[in-house]
């Protein structure tokens, strides 16, 4: 039986069969100037948290379900087309096994997720934003970094999974990070010019007016697998525990983080 081959090509890896699976390389690069450290830092969809399964060997890829699993949740495409050919589902499962042998010691373990905070009235003497206390960090070790769920996966895709729900065991849908030192945040300090422009934006719209939101971007290492956890809040009820280094923190006057008001870098400890 002929092998498939794994050809980087532009981005992608492209199958001597003709079909096509998204490069899952990620070699680190350096740091220039001319790039901001946030973007090396993946958001924590469930296909990034699968990356770091392999990293970690939590996925083995000599077992066919796991295989099968990853393509599913990262190539759906690619698995509805392969679907009732056995052999090329083998192939597939073969060349991908060698390719994540490969590659998996560089899958990013750096990623980011977004939370919101409610603001309050802007202190002149402190310069800064009081952080309301529904949304202020008191001494936070232990915090969810995801939020992903079965739905996630639509449709056919879903069909496709295999029937092993143990792979939800090893795999888990989310991640709680164990922070290498404690975090309290409960104001944002910005100066008072940060304070014209963020009003200025918050009158554009009167919910916004209303609402005065703002908006925290961790940005996280996530370096030791630790344990599995009961969560009966997250999907699945079970989340992976993973010792975890925070490296800096963004906020901004909007989810789409265009508008900055603060940023804090982080030594690791």
């Amino acid at each position: 039986m002929k092998q498939i081959a794994f050809i980087v090509l532009f981005g992608f890896l492209a199958l001597s069969s003709g079909i096509t699976l998204a490069q899952d390389s990620e070699i680190v690069q350096e740091e220039t100037e001319t790039k901001h450290p946030r973007n090396y830092y993946k958001p924590t969809t469930y296909p990034n948290l699968l990356k770091l399964y392999w990293r970690d060997s939590k996925l083995n890829t000599q077992e066919a379900d796991d295989l099968d699993f990853y393509v599913v949740n990262t190539a759906c495409d690619i698995a509805k087309e392969i679907e009732g050919d056995d052999f090329k589902r083998e192939e597939l499962r073969d060349s991908l096994a060698r390719h994540l042998r490969s590659a998996r010691r560089n899958f990013s373990n750096r990623f980011y997720f977004i939370q919101p905070l409610q603001l309050g009235e802007y202190n002149f003497d402190k310069k800064a934003f009081e952080v309301l206390p529904d949304s202020q960090y008191m001494d936070v070790r232990r915090i969810r970094i995801s939020n992903n769920g079965k739905e996630d996966l639509l449709g056919d895709c879903r069909k496709l999974l295999p029937e092993n729900i143990e792979l939800y065991e090893r795999a888990p849908l989310n991640v709680v990070a164990n922070l290498n030192q404690p975090f309290n945040f409960t104001e944002v300090p910005a100066s008072e010019e940060i304070l014209r422009l963020y009003l200025d934006y918050i009158k554009s719209d009167p919910q916004l007016e209303a609402e005065r939101m703002g908006y925290i971007v961790f940005y996280i290492s996530v370096n030791t697998y630790l344990e599995n956890a009961r969560d009966a809040s997250a999907a699945t009820g079970i989340v992976a525990e993973y010792k975890t280094n925070l490296d800096f923190i963004e906020v901004y006057a909007d989810a789409e983080r265009k508008y900055p008001l603060f940023f804090k870098y982080y030594d690791e400890k």
